[in-house]
């Protein structure tokens, strides 16, 4: 994995992890829509945008979508994520279409947890 992946993707963990303290108090069913904005820690230049959909029912986080802008608009990575199959690790996919990278869980079960890597 590259500097500027691993760099990428560890802002992407700290988003979800805020993403999930955020939404603990939500009430009913609704969609929730938020950005998040990432900055360089050490120079302080904007990165991208993170443009944030969430399901929610009865207060719980049960599906939605990520998309990663960068400043000039162009996409740089999606995700999609469910929690149908087990209400704490959900079926996901994380992409950068212009690397050809594709990550994510496609299936959990008592058996187990199935993912994939494709680079």
């Amino acid at each position: 994995m590259t500097p500027a992946r691993r760099r990428f993707m560890q802002h992407a963990l700290a988003s979800t992890a805020l993403l999930a303290a955020v939404l603990m108090p939500a009430h009913a069913n609704e969609i929730s829509r938020f950005y998040g904005y990432a900055y360089d820690l050490e120079t302080g230049r904007y990165l991208y945008t993170e443009v944030h959909r969430v399901k929610l029912e009865n207060g719980r986080w049960r599906s939605g979508t990520t998309g990663y802008f960068a400043p000039d608009g162009k996409v740089i990575a999606t995700r999609s994520f469910d929690f149908a199959d087990n209400p704490f690790v959900p079926v996901y996919t994380f992409a950068i279409p212009e690397q050809g990278y594709l990550e994510g869980i496609s299936n959990v079960s008592s058996a187990g947890i199935a993912m994939f890597n494709q680079s």
